[in-house]
């Protein structure tokens, strides 16, 4: 999630640190020792992956439960980050990739899109797109984010957001359609941006505009009808 929101923001990650609290009691069938070696071995070869350094964190013992959080540190490296609050009225929307139904476990085995998330920022130098976030929170919450902080607003076309197979296998599990858990499951990691048309970019699946106002839309085959943001919301 730490590596998503470097892409989120088209950085590079640099270094991270762990701080971990480990229950007293044996995990996975390791001694608390062992359990410990484990999880560093296993945050190294990740941070290894993204060429981001381990240098350090702070570990502990409890009688609670296993708590991990992670910080990473990233730089611009010569692109400008793109932030959240840049979308301008006819700008288009975007996103990388399919949604919904994270959940059935797409949520623990995706790849950030640190790559795309440069080669969008490498087009904010050139003025092509003007904000961009990724979506963990849910695709219709993550773009109230963007269109609060821009002061715009959206029309999305419901026809046009890409729908993971997930989000269909979980339709048939719980009667709730594929469709909303595209517009509201969250945990997809992949990337939401605005700007000019993008016919060139790879992946980028174009799914409505910004407009002006503050009100966010969603188009079906019965009209337009406000599109309330139903994902994950923080409560700090």
């Amino acid at each position: 999630r730490n590596l998503s929101d470097c892409a989120a923001m088209a950085c590079l990650p640099e270094a991270a640190v762990a701080a971990v609290a480990l229950p007293k009691r044996p995990l996975a069938g390791l001694a608390l020792l062992d359990f410990a070696k484990e999880l560093y071995v296993g945050l190294r070869e990740a941070a290894d992956v993204y060429s981001c350094v381990l240098v350090g964190g702070d570990t502990a013992s409890w009688d609670g439960k296993l708590a991990i959080t992670v910080t990473i540190l990233a730089r611009s490296a010569g692109i400008p980050p793109i932030t959240r609050s840049g979308a301008k009225p006819g700008d288009h929307v975007y996103i990388t990739g399919p949604l919904g139904g994270s959940i059935l476990g797409r949520h623990m085995t995706f790849k950030p899109k640190i790559e795309q998330g440069r080669l969008i920022g490498l087009l904010g130098t050139l003025g092509a797109v003007h904000a961009m976030i990724d979506v963990s929170d849910g695709l219709s919450r993550d773009l109230k984010h963007i269109c609060r902080q821009s002061g715009v607003g959206a029309i999305i076309e419901a026809d046009c957001i890409p729908i993971h197979e997930d989000a269909t296998a979980l339709c048939l599990r719980d009667g709730i359609s594929a469709l909303e858990h595209a517009l509201h499951d969250g945990e997809d990691h992949e990337l939401l941006f605005t700007g000019k048309p993008q016919p060139e970019l790879e992946g980028a699946i174009w799914i409505g505009r910004i407009v002006e106002g503050n009100e966010i839309q969603l188009r079906t085959q019965s009209g337009l009808a406000p599109l309330e943001p139903k994902g994950w919301e923080h409560e700090l």
